[in-house]
């Protein structure tokens, strides 16, 4: 078994079994371009082989000077697309069938990288929690990536993982009492702590609300001073 094929067989293992592959042993690893698509040439026949199809295009990559520098890549480069990778029209995908979810946006075209919808809830759950659910603002964002169509399932399973399953808990549980956020089925019956935490959690929500309308309240006020001065000058 040359190194081509040794590299190949390892990268196609990675890649059926949904995990992530380190460096690749240094007996295997490609010294240069030309030998890394040659290993690459072999992992396709062995995907097409396991079941994925045809290769039936091209995915052109690391394209910006951002990437490039990032990757340590200096030029594009290339990855096959299989046929049973190909959807026409709608399709539902499982978020957990991905190793590192991710969505491509486009701003003033350059292409970029950015969390996928359920990575962005954990995120702004855990930031909330940081500020102790002080700003409605982050609460509100929340719930509106909540009203998403979201893998809820995965979800919560990574909260679990990561720890954090009582931050999500109570952050959604106050975009529900708060903002009337419907939860879906799927985290109905999620276990919250929320109850016995609702000493600790209550005062502060209801302090930076209050804060909120207090600043409001004085911004009103300032107008009014301002408008009535006016017309005292104007008279």
């Amino acid at each position: 078994m040359d190194a081509s094929e040794k590299a190949a067989r390892l990268l196609t293992a990675a890649r059926l079994e949904g995990r992530k592959i380190g460096a690749l042993p240094a007996d295997c690893r490609p010294a240069d371009e030309a030998a890394a698509y040659s290993a690459q040439a072999a992992a396709h026949d062995l995907l097409t082989a396991a079941g994925k199809g045809a290769r039936i295009g091209w995915k052109i990559g690391c394209t910006t000077p951002v990437m490039q520098r990032f990757l340590d890549i200096h030029n594009p480069c290339a990855g096959g697309m299989f046929e049973r990778s190909r959807y026409r029209g709608h399709a539902d995908l499982r978020h957990a069938d991905f190793i590192k979810g991710a969505v491509e946006c486009e701003i003033e075209g350059m292409r970029v990288r950015t969390l996928c919808n359920e990575d962005l809830l954990l995120v702004l759950c855990v930031h909330a929690a940081k500020h102790c659910w002080s700003q409605l603002g982050m609460v509100r964002d929340i719930a509106a990536l909540a009203r998403f169509d979201l893998d809820w399932r995965w979800v919560t399973s990574e909260a679990r993982r990561l720890g954090i399953a009582r931050i999500i808990s109570v952050s959604l549980e106050l975009a529900r009492l708060l903002l009337k956020l419907e939860l879906p089925q799927e985290v109905a019956s999620y276990p919250t702590a929320l109850d016995a935490i609702k000493p600790s959690i209550w005062p502060r929500v209801m302090t930076a609300i209050g804060s909120v309308l207090l600043f409001a309240a004085l911004l009103t006020l300032m107008f009014l001073g301002c408008q009535l001065a006016l017309s005292a000058i104007a008279v």
